[in-house]
């Protein structure tokens, strides 16, 4: 999973550097603190975030995207847009970055705050891939 902090420029312009920098340190801290011991999660430049999840299927890290996407819209004073993609037979650490940007960058379109997949062929909404696969509101 890539995540991107929502218009985190403004938080930089409007507050300050340094609140900026507490804002990244306090979300770090989430992340940690919501992953499984065998997730790594990583600070990939700026504001984006990469969390690796070696035991997860594409399904199940949709279903954690949008679970921690909520998590941090209701617990900090944030929004975060996500891209999920799964390795595929054939990937490299390039190509698979690149399906989870392109995932990431449709949230980004679709309005932030939200979290997006791409299965390989498409990108789509992961909250339209829960309501479709568990007949719920994708808020668990």
């Amino acid at each position: 999973a890539m995540l991107d902090i929502d218009h985190f420029k403004q938080v930089n312009d409007r507050e300050g550097h340094l609140y900026g920098d507490k804002v990244l340190q306090d979300l770090s801290r989430m992340l940690d603190e919501c992953v499984r011991e065998t997730d790594v999660v990583a600070r990939y430049g700026g504001e984006e975030f990469i969390i690796v999840m070696p035991q997860t299927e594409l399904f199940g890290a949709c279903v954690f995207a949008e679970r921690l996407r909520d998590r941090i819209a209701h617990g900090m004073d944030l929004t975060i847009s996500v891209g999920v993609a799964s390795a595929m037979e054939g990937d490299t650490e390039q190509s698979l970055l690149g399906r989870a940007d392109s995932a990431l960058y449709a949230a980004k379109t679709a309005g932030r705050n939200c979290a997006w997949r791409h299965d390989g062929e498409k990108t789509e909404s992961i909250v339209e891939e829960i309501v479709l696969a568990d007949g719920c509101d994708g808020r668990m």
